[in-house]
């Protein structure tokens, strides 16, 4: 089960090519985010959903490890009814992937552009921006009561 924990931040750095041996101020940060009072269903387990659901398709992606720290940061900001969510959540990614992981620009891009396409205000052409838009529209995809659940929980965050 892939799920966003300690181990797991700590190899995700890795693959971006920063050694880090414990988890650090960003993923503390991260975890406390989706753990905020009035989230309900823009939580760690939506992130962890999205994860565990990008794992066996993660060959199929084009870059792979912007998937996976798009899908981490997309929803660290996360504000009911807010049309700049997104942005917000890139804003506070971009310092944290340009200081902790030291990644280029070409890799924030990607991230970014990834991020970006949650607004689902167009059609992704872009086949990994696809992906994630498919990721995280997926819960509308799940079984009846699953989805009624998912709705209820979407709902009280507008409460």
């Amino acid at each position: 089960m892939t799920t966003l924990t300690p181990d797991f931040w700590c190899r995700l750095c890795e693959e971006a090519g920063t050694r880090i041996i414990r988890p650090t101020y960003v993923y503390y940060d991260l975890i406390s985010r989706y753990q905020q009072e009035g989230r309900h269903y823009h939580t760690i387990r939506h992130i962890n959903d999205m994860l565990e659901l990008f794992q066996p398709l993660e060959h199929h992606a084009d870059n792979s490890l912007a998937m996976k720290l798009a899908i981490i940061f997309h929803d660290a900001v996360y504000v009911p009814g807010a049309s700049d969510n997104e942005a917000a959540s890139w804003e506070l990614a971009a310092p944290y992937l340009g200081q902790q992981l030291m990644l280029g620009p070409y890799l924030s891009g990607d991230v970014r552009d990834l991020i970006m396409a949650t607004t689902h205000d167009h059609i992704p052409t872009d086949p990994d921006e696809r992906l994630m838009v498919d990721l995280d529209l997926f819960s509308l995809s799940k079984p009846y009561l699953q989805f009624l659940r998912d709705g209820v929980l979407i709902k009280q965050e507008y409460v």
